[in-house]
């Protein structure tokens, strides 16, 4: 597939939405300059990309977060406000149809379902295993209440919608994790731990 574009700028490119998107523009043929601070990123999601003549990658800074295993997880306010999660490899898909598109303006690149930070807390920590809690934090003043995309326009546009449902995709995630991450780091630790 010829890129219709020859060079991307990837911010928190060694991170793991950003390594998936630096991959997949790479194989379209896209030269690539990875951003990254490897806070949270680590060079190793990127180091099979090194000698690759068409990928540069720079150490600067980028924030990312990343939930540190042992903690319970943080949920603002009470939970209620609503999110919309939206697997990698789908995200990466919307992102670079939209890339190679002729659409002029923005169009959303989501998941048209929402659940509660609170739901969505419950959801990752029965779908680990884990035995960790939820810890109700202060909400800050500027953390809306909902966030839903209408992707309307990326399916009549680009002919784009997620594929992965939600429990697939964080199951997918928290093995990824388990699997990428030392265990210091533990994203999602393990429920014999």
């Amino acid at each position: 597939m010829s890129a219709r574009f020859s060079r991307a700028v990837v911010t928190g490119g060694a991170g793991f939405l950003g390594s998936h998107l630096c991959e997949q523009l790479l194989r379209r043929g896209t030269g690539v300059l990875c951003l990254d601070n490897f806070l949270t990123g680590t060079p190793a999601n990127v180091a099979h990309l090194i000698g690759e003549p068409r990928f540069q990658v720079i150490k600067c800074d980028v924030t990312n977060f990343v939930h540190v295993a042992g903690e319970p997880l943080s949920v603002t306010g009470d939970g209620s406000q609503t999110r919309s999660v939206c697997y990698v490899d789908d995200t990466i898909r919307g992102i670079l149809a939209l890339a190679e598109s002729d659409a002029a303006g923005p169009v959303n690149i989501g998941a048209p379902y929402e659940l509660s930070i609170a739901e969505l807390a419950e959801t990752i920590i029965a779908l680990s295993g884990s035995a960790e809690s939820i810890r109700y934090v202060e909400r800050p003043v500027d953390d809306p209440r909902v966030r839903r995309p209408d992707i309307a326009l990326a399916w009549d546009l680009l002919g784009w919608q997620p594929q992965v449902l939600l429990a697939e995709g964080l199951t997918r995630t928290i093995g990824w994790f388990r699997s990428e991450l030392p265990a210091t780091a533990g994203v999602v630790p393990d429920s014999d731990r």
